[in-house]
C-alpha cells in the first residue's frame, strides 16, 4: 500500500511513476489503490477484469489486521494459489517443489477460502465478541452503581458516627477524629480500586467494539481470503481475552464493596478506657454479573426444552457402590455429562467376636464425593465434598452449587480445578 500521510493513500501505479494522484478505490485481489484513471486500465485489462474493487473511504474502514493478510508468496514473490491443510498456510506453485514437498493436502485456496465471510466461525465470533462486550458493559455499570451506593453507605455513616458522638464528651474528639479518618482512607481506597477496575474493564468494552466493527467491516467490505486469515486472527485474540474474563471472574476484584460501622460495646460505662470510636469494615459480596457466551446459553436453553418435553429411555449403566456411600442426587450438566452426588450414610466398624457398629460421622469429615459421568457410563472425574453434602445443581457445566444437611450454607465447586 502507498501512502503520503497515515490518511492519504496514493494510486500504486502512479506512484511507481513518480507520481503523486490520490487512489479512489482498493483491489483486495491485487492488493494495491487505484486512481481514476487507472481503474479503468485495471477493469480493461484480461488479468484483472473480474476483479472486484471497494472504495478507497470503505478500506479505510476495514481493521489493521486485514492489511498484514498478503496474497503473494513471501518466498517466491508469487501469487498464493494454493492453501497447506497441514501447515495451515497459503502457498504458491513453487512451494510445492521446496516447503511443502511432501504435503498432501494442498487445496485450491480460492474453494479453501470461499465462504468465509458467510461462515459460521465468524459469526460465532462476532457472537463472542459481543459476548465479552456486554459482559464488560454490565460490569462496569455495577461498578459504577456500587460507587454510588458506597457514597450513600459512606455519607450514612458519617451520619450515625455524629449522632453518637453527641452523646460523649470531649474525651472522645480525637478519637472521633480518627474513626472519621479511617472512614474517609476506607471510601477513598474502595472509590480508586472501583475506578481503576472500571477503567481496564472500559478499555476491554472499547477493544471488543472495535472488533465487532472490524468484523461488521469485514464482512461488507474484505476479500474472501482476507476474512478466511482475519477470523484466525480474530479467534486467538477472543480466546485470549475469554480465557482472561473467566480468570477475572475467579478473584475477588469483581465483588461488591460495601462499607459498614461498628461501634464499641463498652462505650457507654467506659469512656475512660476507650481506645478507639468504632472501625470501620469493608465487606466484599460476590458480583451479581457472570460470564456466560451464548453458546453455553443456548446449551442450557435445549437442555431445559428437552426437560419439559416426554422423556424416553435411551441408555441404562452400571456402577458400583464405593463401601457404605450412597447416591444423594444427580443432574445432566449442560455438557450432556452426567453428575452424580456420593456421600457415606456412617463409619462401618467391626469389634472382633462381638457385633457391628455405627458411628456418626464428624461436622467437617470429607468423605464425600461429586462423580461425573460421559455418556458411556466411564468416569470423567471425582472432586471430594463434604461428607453431609445433601442436593446438587448445576450452574454451568463445570461450576455446581452444594447443599448441606447439617451445615446453614451453600458450597460452590468448580468441577475442573476441584475448588
Amino acid at each position: 500500500m502507498s501512502t503520503t500521510t497515515s490518511t492519504v493513500i496514493v494510486c500504486a501505479v502512479c506512484d511507481g511513476q513518480s507520481i503523486t494522484q490520490n487512489a479512489v478505490t482498493w483491489c483486495p485481489d491485487c492488493d494495491e489503490a487505484y486512481c481514476s484513471k487507472c481503474l479503468k486500465h485495471h477493469g480493461i485489462a484480461k488479468a484483472t477484469r473480474g476483479h472486484s474493487v471497494i472504495e478507497i473511504e470503505h478500506y479505510r474502514e476495514l481493521p489493521p489486521f486485514i492489511f498484514e493478510v498478503k496474497t503473494e508468496c513471501g518466498t517466491h514473490r508469487a501469487r498464493c494459489q494454493l492453501y497447506c491443510k497441514k501447515h495451515e498456510c497459503p502457498c504458491c506453485i513453487k512451494c510445492i517443489d521446496s516447503e511443502h514437498k511432501k504435503c498432501e493436502d494442498l487445496l485450491p485456496l480460492e474453494d479453501v477460502v470461499s465462504g468465509s465471510k458467510s461462515s459460521s466461525a465468524l459469526d460465532d465470533l462476532q457472537q463472542r465478541i459481543g459476548d465479552l462486550k456486554k459482559f464488560f458493559e454490565n460490569i462496569v455499570s455495577e461498578k459504577k452503581k456500587n460507587s454510588e451506593e458506597i457514597t450513600k453507605s459512606s455519607k450514612k455513616l458519617e451520619i450515625e458516627i455524629k449522632q453518637f458522638r453527641l452523646r460523649l464528651n470531649t474525651r472522645l474528639d480525637v478519637l472521633e477524629a480518627g474513626l472519621l479518618k479511617s472512614l474517609s482512607d476506607s471510601e477513598k481506597e474502595i472509590h480508586n480500586s472501583i475506578t481503576g477496575l472500571a477503567d481496564k474493564l472500559i478499555a476491554n468494552e472499547k477493544r471488543m467494539q472495535t472488533l465487532l466493527s472490524g468484523i461488521t467491516s469485514m464482512k461488507q467490505h474484505a476479500s474472501e481470503l482476507q476474512t478466511f486469515f482475519a477470523i484466525r486472527e480474530i479467534e486467538k485474540e477472543v480466546q485470549i481475552e475469554e480465557q482472561k474474563t473467566k480468570e477475572l471472574a475467579k478473584i475477588d476484584d469483581l465483588n461488591i464493596q460495601t462499607l459498614s460501622l461498628t461501634f464499641d460495646c463498652k462505650l457507654q460505662h467506659l469512656l475512660d478506657a476507650l481506645e478507639s470510636f468504632g472501625n470501620i469494615s469493608n465487606t466484599s459480596l460476590p458480583t451479581k454479573i457472570y460470564y456466560q457466551n451464548t453458546k453455553e446459553k443456548q446449551a442450557q436453553i435445549i437442555t431445559e426444552r428437552l426437560l419439559r418435553k416426554k422423556l424416553n429411555l435411551k441408555k441404562t449403566f452400571e456402577m458400583r457402590r464405593e463401601g457404605h456411600n450412597w447416591c444423594g442426587g444427580t443432574t445432566l450438566l449442560p455438557n450432556n455429562k452426567l453428575l452424580m452426588l456420593e456421600v457415606p450414610v456412617y463409619t462401618f466398624t467391626v469389634k472382633p467376636g462381638t457385633y457391628h457398629e455405627f458411628i456418626d460421622l464428624d461436622d467437617d469429615a470429607c468423605d464425600g464425593f461429586l462423580v461425573v459421568l460421559n455418556q458411556d457410563g466411564s468416569l470423567d472425574r471425582k472432586v471430594r465434598v463434604s461428607s453431609w453434602s445433601y442436593s446438587i445443581a448445576a450452574i454451568n457445566s463445570t461450576i455446581v452449587a452444594v447443599t448441606s444437611s447439617r451445615h446453614s450454607k451453600i458450597v460452590i465447586v468448580n468441577l475442573l480445578d476441584k475448588s
